[in-house]
C-alpha cells in the first residue's frame, strides 16, 4: 500500500491532503451547481412574471370589451351604441397584442390546447356579439338575447384565460362574481 513506508506524520499529512482535495472538489461542484440553479431560477421567474402580466392585460381588455358590449346592447340610443362599437374595435386591436406575445411563451401541450380553446371561445363570442349589435343598430330589442347568450360566453372566455395560470385560480371566482 502507498505510504506504508512513510512515517505516521507523513501518512496523516497525506490523508489530510486527500480530504482537503475532496472537500475542495465538493465546494467547487456545489458553487457551479448553485450558479446554474440561480440562472435557471432567474429565467423562470422572468418568464413567469412576463406571462402573468400579459395574461392579466389580455383578461382586462377582454373584460372591458364585455362591459362595453353589454352597455351597447342595453343602450337606448343608437348613437351611444356607435360610440361604444368604436371603443370595442380599438380594444379588440389591443387584445391581439398580448395574445400574440403570450402564444410563443406557452410551451407545454396542455397550455397550447387551452390557448386554442380560448381562441375558439372568443370566435364563438364574436359572431353572436356582432349579430346582436347589428340588430340593436337596426332598432331591435336584444336585451334577452344578451343575458341569455353573450354573458355566459364572455364569462367562460375570461375564466378560461384565468385557468391557464394556476396563480390566478384564486382570483377567478371573484372575477366571475364581479362580471
Amino acid at each position: 500500500m502507498i505510504g506504508t513506508n512513510l512515517r505516521i506524520g507523513a501518512q496523516l499529512a497525506l490523508a489530510f491532503g486527500v480530504v482537503l482535495l475532496i472537500t475542495a472538489l465538493m465546494v467547487l461542484t456545489g458553487m457551479w451547481r448553485l450558479g446554474s440553479l440561480k440562472e435557471e431560477a432567474h429565467n423562470l421567474a422572468y418568464v413567469e412574471v412576463e406571462r402573468s402580466s400579459l395574461t392579466q392585460r389580455w383578461v382586462e381588455n377582454i373584460r372591458f370589451n364585455w362591459v362595453r358590449t353589454s352597455a351597447a346592447l342595453h343602450a337606448s340610443s343608437t348613437d351611444r351604441v356607435g360610440i361604444l362599437q368604436k371603443e370595442m374595435d380599438e380594444t379588440s386591436k389591443i387584445i391581439s397584442g398580448p395574445q400574440k406575445e403570450l402564444e410563443p411563451m406557452i410551451t407545454d401541450d396542455n397550455g397550447k390546447t387551452l390557448f386554442a380553446d380560448i381562441g375558439d371561445v372568443r370566435d364563438a363570442y364574436r359572431g353572436p356579439s356582432s349579430d346582436l349589435l347589428k340588430k340593436k343598430l337596426a332598432g331591435e330589442d336584444v336585451t334577452a338575447a344578451v343575458d341569455a347568450t353573450l354573458q355566459n360566453t364572455a364569462l367562460v372566455e375570461v375564466m378560461a384565460v384565468f385557468k391557464r395560470s394556476p396563480e390566478h385560480a384564486a382570483n377567478s371566482s371573484s372575477l366571475a362574481l364581479s362580471a
